[in-house]
């Protein structure tokens, strides 16, 4: 159940920020008279900054509630396990939809980004012994930057081998950290 209660979590966390992007979408149609763009994800929009932002906000609050739970052990794969709810849920909503070729990159890379940025707080948040402002405007803006630029590479249409290696490069440094970590508290 303990495995379970991560992953579960992190669909809620994605669905929260789907809410708040929606609300935000509508509240700016209601007070401008205009709609937000709809294919956001295609091109560089505001909107892409602020979806992005909310999404990675919203992984650090859980993952700093799950971390403050009494459960010590396996810290890092809680942060994954809450990305994988959270790339479940943007799977359902943005990929079901998408041709064979679509699916089966873009879900793969979606996947592993959302695990790579939850990966990315929570290897923050076991770094930093403190939890003031400014350590958690950084850990929600490195996830941010890594996320930004994964769409980035979407958005200019990079072959995916390269989206991969990036994903890959991001991976390798959360290892290497996570080992960091881990010999620095058996010290």
């Amino acid at each position: 159940m303990q495995k379970i209660k991560p992953v579960i979590f992190g669909m809620l966390a994605a669905g929260a920020a789907l809410v708040v992007e929606l609300v935000l979408s509508d509240a700016y149609f209601i007070f401008s008279g205009r709609e937000v763009e709809t294919n956001y994800f295609d091109h560089i929009t505001l909107f892409l900054f602020i979806v992005v932002l909310i999404e990675e906000s919203a992984k650090y609050i859980l993952i700093k509630k799950l971390y403050t739970e009494k459960n010590e052990n396996h810290k890092i794969s809680t942060a994954f396990l809450v990305g994988l709810g959270f790339a479940t849920v943007e799977f359902f909503f943005v990929y079901a939809n998408q041709n064979l070729t679509d699916l089966y990159s873009g879900a793969f890379g979606a996947i592993a980004l959302h695990l790579a940025t939850t990966g990315t707080i929570g290897i923050a948040i076991l770094a930093t012994k403190n939890s003031n402002s400014v350590a958690i405007l950084k850990t929600v803006l490195t996830a941010f930057g890594l996320h930004i630029i994964y769409n980035l590479m979407v958005i200019y249409n990079l072959p995916y081998v390269l989206i991969y290696v990036y994903l890959a490069l991001v991976f390798l440094t959360l290892f290497i950290l996570n080992q960091k970590i881990q010999s620095n508290s058996k010290k």
